[in-house]
């Protein structure tokens, strides 16, 4: 039964390895593409559905990467549908507090510089930064 464990673990080990291939792969790629929005707002709905995955099911071991992810897809404009990422990095960030913090302030503060107007029109944004941090 133990060997059974140690097959899993492996198995598991593997399947990180590999996501993070993926999601090192992604950045390089959004990074060759910085100089050319057009192409990133193509491949966002791509990129944005890894990033939704790893906030929905918690995989705090690919935090860092799927930050860094959406740190370049927002650096020039947000689209409507990267709020929601705002909402599951933020509530993230609730939840890990000051081990998560280096990590996500250039997002939320991207989201803040980039996004401001959408975010000074919601009054619900407004109220959980001033409340929560």
């Amino acid at each position: 039964m133990v060997k059974n464990t140690d097959d899993e673990e492996q198995i598991f080990e593997d399947h990180t390895v590999g996501a993070m291939g993926i999601l090192s792969t992604l950045e390089t790629i959004l990074g060759l593409l910085e100089d050319h929005p057009e192409i990133i707002f193509k491949v966002e709905p791509v990129v944005r559905n890894c990033i939704l995955t790893i906030f929905d099911c918690y995989s705090e071991n690919f935090f860092e990467e799927a930050l860094s992810l959406i740190h370049t897809l927002i650096a020039v404009r947000i689209s409507p549908e990267m709020w929601q990422i705002y909402d599951l990095v933020f509530k993230a960030f609730n939840e890990e507090g000051a081990t998560f913090f280096a990590d996500c302030m250039p997002v939320l503060h991207a989201f803040l510089t980039v996004g401001s107007e959408v975010f000074l029109s919601s009054q619900e944004k407004n109220s959980n930064v001033v409340i929560n941090v």
